[in-house]
């Protein structure tokens, strides 16, 4: 069987942009895209320009990053090779992903700015890709690749067929991605995280809050964990013999999560491990009738990965409304946030952490946390967290990406990124209303989850 692969051909001057280009290639090969660049056209008996231009037309996406050099151009041309690659770009349809140097912060060394009339065509191409694309700027090799990252997650119309650790390809979108990646290290990230006893616990007591005449016999209830990842409540509920079903958008975390489940000697029947997005309605039906469930649960920030537009999240939230039956639950959890930092007029909020010895929420920015490993050793992963503006939607929508290392002495550095969108308590709640649920929000630390350290959303279907 055939599975499909995209190819990414990347266009731009090279003396200039070389470390650029190199950046670029890393971050395509994480993907498990195939790259198309000159760096490996190799011999050919076609001109150069005819090879190029044979390169891109079975490419499925271009990435266009221009500088300050405006590039040579083939013989007989005034226009240099990487403007006439866009143009066959635009000729034949093919998406273009377009990033520009910001002169104003990358250092530029004077002998590879273009001047004259190459100054003249490098102004113009520029203008032209503004007018009809929605451009990035990066301010050095580390951010474009970051940006380039980011943007390969991203809902808009190009979507990339991602493979999943050497099985068949599924096309996903923006957060299926990052995870299929990151899912053979998740577990190894957080540490003991399927066998935690939260956010079980939390989602009991308030369960119970609201089935009170049921209190402690929710045995009788039917859920759903919408997002189970490597299985931490869909574990812990099936271990305690509740009927819950686990869902989730990566293939590659269902696939654990169903390792975990052997490894504690548990039936991992309840899965649907095809995976199914939140705003899937139609994967949904495959698996489960309408208003079959009591609760529905999204644990562990999970919903925030779902771009906060009605596009998508009344989308998501519809969804959990018709799944749910009348009286039914909708538990969602949230990190802690500080709003900062506007951009576009839309605010940053920037995620918090509890400090157990200071006792004090602060903000999350970077930290490095070791793990030993059998057969590697010590292993590290730093994490650290940047903000900026999705290119996805014609509206400014603020996301945070968590830029991921791991890396060892027995072990060669990798870096993820994993894109959400920060959403607290108050404006996921303003979401749910929007739904019809009746909702409220319980803080971090407080009443049902005095040992949770996320803010809980509660709606309630009527």
């Amino acid at each position: 069987m055939t599975h499909a692969t995209s190819h990414v051909f990347l266009s731009s001057t090279y003396e200039d942009l070389g470390t650029h280009r190199a950046h670029v290639m890393d971050v395509l090969a994480r993907f498990g895209l195939v790259y198309k660049g000159m760096e490996y056209f190799g011999a050919s008996q076609h001109p150069a320009l005819e090879e190029c231009l044979r390169q891109l037309e079975d490419s499925d996406l271009v990435i266009a990053i221009l500088g300050t050099s405006y590039g040579s151009s083939p013989p007989g041309s005034l226009k240099s090779f990487t403007e006439l690659e866009l143009d066959r770009a635009h000729e034949r349809g093919l998406p273009i992903h377009v990033y520009l140097l910001d002169e104003d912060q990358h250092p530029v060394l004077r002998k590879h700015v273009a001047t004259g009339e190459a100054a003249e065509r490098l102004s113009a191409l520029k203008e032209r890709l503004k007018t009809n694309h929605t451009v990035a700027f990066f301010t050095s090799p580390e951010d474009l690749a970051v940006k380039i990252a980011g943007d390969l997650y991203g809902p808009g119309p190009h979507r990339h067929t991602v493979p999943a650790l050497g099985r068949p390809t599924v096309t996903r979108g923006y957060r299926e991605c990052a995870y299929d990646l990151l899912a053979e290290w998740y577990d190894l990230w957080y540490d003991g995280h399927y066998r935690a006893a939260e956010p079980f616990e939390t989602i009991k007591r308030i369960s119970n809050a609201y089935f009170e005449p049921e209190r402690g016999n929710l045995q009788n209830k039917r859920l759903l964990d919408c997002a189970c990842g490597t299985g931490n409540t869909f574990v812990a509920f099936t271990r305690a013999g509740y009927s819950i079903y686990g869902t989730d958008g990566s293939q590659e975390m269902l696939l654990r999560a169903e390792q975990n489940c052997r490894k504690e000697c548990l039936s991992s029947d309840n899965l649907a491990l095809t995976p199914i997005n939140w705003t899937d309605m139609e994967g949904y039906r495959r698996h489960f009738e309408l208003s079959s469930f009591d609760i529905i649960v999204n644990t562990a920030n999970s919903f925030c990965h779902i771009p906060p537009t009605p596009e998508y999240m009344q989308t998501a939230l519809n969804n959990f409304a018709q799944l749910l039956r009348p009286g039914g639950l909708l538990i969602v959890d949230t990190k802690r946030y500080v709003r900062s930092d506007p951009k576009g007029g839309v605010p940053t909020y920037k995620e918090l952490r509890y400090d157990a010895q200071a006792d004090e929420w602060i903000e999350r920015s970077e930290r490095q946390e070791p793990r030993s490993l059998a057969g590697l050793g010590e292993v590290k992963f730093h994490t650290r967290l940047m903000y900026d503006t999705d290119p996805s939607f014609s509206v400014h929508v603020r996301r945070a990406l968590i830029l991921v290392t791991i890396y060892g002495e027995n072990l060669a550095p990798k870096t993820l990124v994993v894109p959400y969108y920060p959403l607290p308590a108050r404006l996921l709640q303003e979401q749910m209303t929007q739904a019809g649920f009746r909702t409220r929000i319980i803080p971090a630390m407080t009443r049902e989850a005095a040992n949770w350290k996320y803010d809980v959303v509660v709606g309630q279907k009527a």
